[in-house]
């Protein structure tokens, strides 16, 4: 039973529960305290990207643990925000805070030649600009080009994300499985990822019976009620995790 089973039955509190997409969703046992990254250090990277403008662009950070446990770490949720933009946070998000160059120039050729000259001569990252590791892929929306062209060109190329509904939540759902006395997903307890928390625990089926495990090869379950767009990212990044054989679900 979940935190959240527990308290409809003994304060009474109300909510839905049936037609949830992820019913094993608790926050008591899949929110953990944020780690340094000192401690995450060697630890693989892969990310998600779901684009948006009108609707929030949703960037995953994610990270896998030596035990296989995949930690959310980060997550950038933004709208009406332009893609440059998007594309200098997530480097300033990943960049050395030592040798970072700064935003004037950005993204001239000259705000890239700064950046390399500095990072060239810092003892912080010794050459590489980053303060956390390269992800092994960041898995993107294939269905903005454009969008994910300018990444690219950018420094932050991106692959084509796996985008099965149906396969991806499935996916999602036997992460949440708590075996072993831990579940296969954490989402770190930092203010950024309170979208993706949120919709872990409030995105519902257009169709309630669709939430039932024996109709997962009916069509209609794939149709979501709420915001979706940080659970798209997470769908993606736990799609490409596993196919980099990263984690096993």
């Amino acid at each position: 039973m979940t935190e959240r089973e527990r308290r409809v039955r003994r304060h009474a509190e109300f909510g839905q529960l049936d037609g949830l997409v992820h019913p094993s969703f608790d926050p008591a046992v899949h929110v953990i305290s944020a780690l340094e990254d000192s401690q995450m250090a060697d630890w693989p990277r892969v990310d998600g990207l779901d684009f948006g403008f009108r609707a929030p662009l949703a960037y995953v950070w994610g990270a896998v643990d030596p035990s296989g446990v995949l930690h959310i770490i980060r997550l950038r949720y933004e709208s009406g925000i332009n893609t440059d933009a998007h594309i200098y946070a997530v480097h300033r998000e990943e960049g050395c805070p030592t040798c970072w160059p700064g935003r004037e120039d950005w993204p001239s050729d000259r705000w890239w030649d700064r950046r390399f000259r500095e990072a060239e001569k810092c003892l912080t990252c010794k050459g590489t600009g980053r303060r956390t590791p390269e992800p092994y892929v960041r898995a993107a929306d294939s269905a903005d080009a454009d969008a994910r062209d300018r990444w690219a060109q950018l420094g932050l190329p991106t692959a084509a994300a796996k985008k099965a509904r149906r396969e991806g939540f499935a996916a999602v759902d036997r992460l949440l499985e708590v075996r072993d006395g831990k579940p296969g997903l954490v989402i770190h307890d930092h203010p950024s990822t309170a979208p993706l928390r949120t919709e872990l625990a409030e995105l519902a089926w257009r169709d309630p019976d669709a939430g039932d495990r024996s109709q997962l090869t009916v069509h209609r379950e794939t149709e979501v009620v709420g915001a979706d767009h940080a659970w798209d990212a997470l769908r993606y990044l736990v799609m490409a995790a596993r196919q980099q054989r990263l984690i096993e679900v």
